[in-house]
């Protein structure tokens, strides 16, 4: 893995800011607390890459190191087991560190992975970023504006799905109909869904933990649905893919069903009562009407046996129901205390890692602050 100092970009790394107040005792005695205020904080553009040595060069050196609200400006790519030269030509192009995995283990283990090096890195906000060169570095400053300025939590650049070349035809209604279904399912007030290119605070990271295996972006949505997280988008048209074809949407229908049931698995964790409660309302419904089919049968001198069997089987079907409801709840109720923790570590962790990293860094001769350091990639590459 390469790793970086700050003079590569000619940026300076930003001291960790503590405050004392409402904190949360870490590990080393240090405590932890939510930063409300990121203005003047650092910046991670963290980007997952699979056999991209054509783009990643050009993507890292677009990204601007100088940006209003922010003290520094850092690049993490997560090579997500690229058998090329994607992290070689990544560190050249100034990328500060390389996270590598050593086989490809999807989108979302590469989210995971790149939260977790930023945060340790002390990133008070984070933006992810494609790298296969779809996604305008330039437009950076416009999307972590409304986090640095505190008026949002997560940030989506939002593509234009109305906009002809933003796609093919029946991509960009797919995906003006899945957003427009999460949007009224989720009440968030965003058109693109699906847009991978967003800016997170420091602490809606903390909040999120990604368990999917496929891909983060409903994961998180949905999630900071849940945690009512402030979310805004950014209207920012996507750039033609210059080589190879997309990996995540190179079959639509199969792309559609890997998302339908990630959203309807997260949706069942973030509250199964309400699902399992709507499922049992129909099946109640239903029973209600077969019920009334078979009394108005009765009462006319006939005896509709069909609607009575219906009648009973939809009303076991909605008590079963509601009872897996009631115990998923129980259990959904037990999830949220271990989020809960884990979110407590991951701060306690941060912090650590931060006075760990201040640490380092103030032990190291004047000549070193500003030099880069590296460590070689693998040979034969």
């Amino acid at each position: 893995m390469g790793s970086a100092g700050n003079g590569g970009s000619g940026a300076a790394v930003a001291a960790p800011d503590v405050d004392a107040a409402d904190g949360i005792p870490s590990l080393g005695g240090r405590p932890v607390t939510e930063r409300s205020e990121v203005t003047g904080g650092k910046l991670v553009v963290l980007i997952p890459a699979l056999n991209e040595q054509e783009t990643i060069g050009h993507v890292v050196s677009e990204i601007p190191r100088e940006i209003a609200g922010v003290a520094a400006v850092e690049v993490i790519v997560i090579d997500d087991g690229s058998n090329d030269l994607t992290a070689d030509r990544a560190l050249a192009a100034g990328a500060h560190r390389v996270a590598r995995h050593p086989g490809n283990r999807g989108l979302a283990a590469a989210f995971n992975r790149g939260t977790t090096e930023a945060l340790a890195h002390g990133a008070d906000i984070v933006v992810t970023l494609d790298a296969d060169g779809q996604h305008d570095p330039s437009v950076l400053p416009q999307l972590v504006a409304p986090v640095v300025d505190g008026t949002a939590d997560l940030v989506v650049a939002a593509r234009p799905l109305r906009d002809p070349t933003q796609g093919s035809s029946l991509r960009r209604l797919g995906n003006r109909i899945g957003s427009r279904l999460v949007r009224r399912l989720l009440n968030v007030p965003l058109s693109d869904v699906t847009s991978g290119y967003r800016a997170f605070s420091r602490e809606a990271l903390m909040q999120l933990h990604v368990s999917t295996g496929f891909t983060y972006t409903l994961d998180t949505l949905i999630q900071a649905s849940a945690k009512r997280l402030r979310m805004v988008e950014i209207v920012a048209p996507a750039r033609p893919r210059a080589v190879g074809k997309s990996r995540m949407t190179h079959s639509i229908p199969c792309y559609v069903a890997r998302t339908g049931n990630q959203a309807l698995r997260t949706g069942l964790h973030s509250n199964p009562l309400l699902m399992f409660g709507r499922l049992a309302s129909a099946f109640g419904v239903g029973a209600t009407i077969a019920t009334t089919w078979f009394v108005s049968s009765y009462a006319s001198g006939g005896l509709h046996l069909p609607a009575l069997l219906a009648a009973l089987l939809l009303a076991i079907a909605g008590a079963a129901l509601l009872i897996c409801g009631l115990l998923a709840d129980c259990i959904s109720a037990n999830r949220r205390l271990i989020e809960d923790t884990l979110h407590r570590v991951k701060r306690i962790e941060a912090a650590d890692s931060e006075r760990l990293h201040a640490a380092c860094t103030d032990s190291l001769p004047a000549s070193y602050t500003n030099t880069s350091v590296t460590v070689p990639t693998r040979a034969g590459r």
